[in-house]
């Protein structure tokens, strides 16, 4: 996907109810939805495909607005929470996708929930057989949805009438090794997110299951604070992890080249921490969709 943004030439931006818009993604074909950079650093987004009468792209023309040049910060900013939300999106999706795959594959097996929470207890459920229907499970606090899996209620699980792919990880009791490493508190949300991307079946864990402190690191080290590599199903791996600065730094590598790469959250929240490092696959899948310039070969 291809952002269209415009920003303000002749002013400081557009006021709004909610504040002063200084950047705008125009949407896309068949799109309603209208978003905006805020003078905040916050983003929002207008609904519908016309204001006051007008197409969004001819009334935001009117307000003085223009294409943004690509080295324009507010520019890279919206692009960048965009990149977050779809981000986002997408694992949301893959996370209902891989909970109706589950609740197919282990109908009817005694499993084992492990939370990613160390501080909660392992409990033992039994998968329900699948009824067609998908199960989300809406966490206004954390700011995200995840599929879930249903499972029978029972007085050893607490009556619990679901298990959620956000929260912890769910195997087979029979199964001989499966990897369910639970956070600690130095990993907090990064490694929970990770865990979640995992578990909705966009990769597998690398080597690495937590985030710890390297202590052999030098100036030059990208992750000093610590590293999860996720190989990724094409091949590639995704490197999640802390720098020197106590930030998020999300690599894309392929072919041991660094092809893509972002840091930082918006906000401490589980949902944003998983859009800000989904954010490296949907910028990079943009990459890979772009057209491609054909070499022209001089007439001999």
């Amino acid at each position: 996907m291809t952002y269209e943004i415009v920003v303000p030439t002749h002013n400081d931006g557009l006021e709004l109810s909610r504040g002063t818009a200084v950047a705008i993604c125009l949407p896309q074909k068949g799109e309603k939805k209208t978003y905006l950079l805020y003078a905040s650093g916050r983003s929002g987004y207008l609904e519908g495909a016309r204001i006051q009468g007008v197409g969004v792209k001819r009334f935001f023309a009117e307000q003085g607005f223009a294409p943004a040049a690509e080295e324009d910060p507010r520019a890279i900013k919206l692009a960048d929470l965009m990149d977050v939300r779809r981000g986002l999106a997408l694992v949301e999706e893959a996370s209902r996708n891989r909970a109706q795959a589950l609740q197919r594959e282990l109908a009817g097996l005694r499993c084992l929930y492990v939370p990613f929470d160390e501080t909660q207890e392992r409990v033992e459920v039994t998968v329900s057989p699948p009824d067609y229907c998908t199960t989300t499970v809406i966490d206004l606090h954390a700011g995200f949805n995840s599929g879930a899996v249903k499972v029978q209620p029972e007085p050893e699980n607490g009556y619990r009438t679901s298990v959620t792919l956000s929260s912890g990880w769910l195997r087979p009791i029979s199964a001989e090794s499966t990897r369910t490493p639970v956070s600690t508190e130095y990993g907090g949300i990064v490694e929970k997110a990770v865990y979640f991307i995992v578990n909705s079946g966009l990769g597998v864990l690398h080597a690495s299951c937590h985030l710890e402190l390297d202590l052999k690191a030098d100036e030059t080290s990208a992750f000093p604070r610590g590293l999860i590599p996720i190989d990724l199903p094409c091949g590639d791996v995704l490197e999640v992890g802390i720098d020197g600065v106590d930030e998020l730094l999300v690599r894309y590598v392929r072919a041991g080249q660094v092809i893509h790469e972002r840091s930082g959250l918006y906000d401490v929240r589980l949902g944003d921490a998983i859009g800000a490092i989904a954010a490296a696959l949907v910028r990079v899948a943009d990459l890979d969709a772009a057209p491609k310039t054909k070499s022209r070969k001089k007439a001999a």
